[in-house]
């Protein structure tokens, strides 16, 4: 699917810290990506597709430090998703109840110290037979792993300093995932 030039620039502005400030800035960016597949309403993968339009932030950075590439976990997406049939109604697009279960839960994770966009994400991935934690599983990346790389990102990681750290830390993940790849092997 297509990704139009003429929002992007909106997508530079830094992120607010505020859970409910950034459900807002990512459904409206949300709705936009709902608009270009022609759905009626805003659902947890156009909230994932337009968290991976606007980068850089720290919910695709998560999703590296998982493994996952943005264009990667983008294909797996629109591989499960279809265009709709015609023309969008105008006005505001509804939310899925599981979009607004999701926006509920990152209110709750980001009260426990996460970054307001890495919550949302979280929420995305938290509801285990939801698309996006499907998505991600089937990328062999199963919803429990996201939480756990999360946990153990440094706090140095994401400020722009302490690259050995930062390329220590990349290392230490791909241990673990060659780690984690042969116990599935083995069992």
């Amino acid at each position: 699917m297509w990704r139009f030039a003429w929002w992007r620039s909106e997508d530079k502005v830094p992120w607010p810290t505020s859970v409910e400030e950034t459900a807002a800035r990512v459904c409206q960016l949300a709705e936009r990506v709902a608009r270009r597949y022609r759905h009626e309403y805003i659902g947890v993968e156009h909230v994932l597709l337009a968290l991976l339009d606007a980068t850089p932030n720290p919910a695709v950075e998560l999703l590296q430090r998982c493994g996952l590439m943005p264009e990667q976990v983008r294909q797996a997406v629109e591989s499960v998703i279809e265009s709709g049939p015609g023309p969008v109604p105008r006005g505001r697009l509804p939310r899925t109840p599981s979009l607004e279960r999701a926006l509920a839960v990152a209110q709750k994770l980001q009260a426990s110290s996460q970054e307001s966009v890495t919550a949302v994400l979280l929420s995305l991935v938290a509801e285990e037979r939801g698309l996006v934690s499907r998505v991600l599983s089937g990328l062999g990346v199963p919803p429990e792993r996201t939480v756990s790389v999360r946990r153990r990102q440094p706090s140095h990681l994401g400020d722009g300093h302490g690259q050995r750290h930062r390329h220590d830390h990349e290392l230490h993940l791909r241990r673990q995932q060659s780690v984690d790849q042969r116990r599935q092997h083995a069992v």
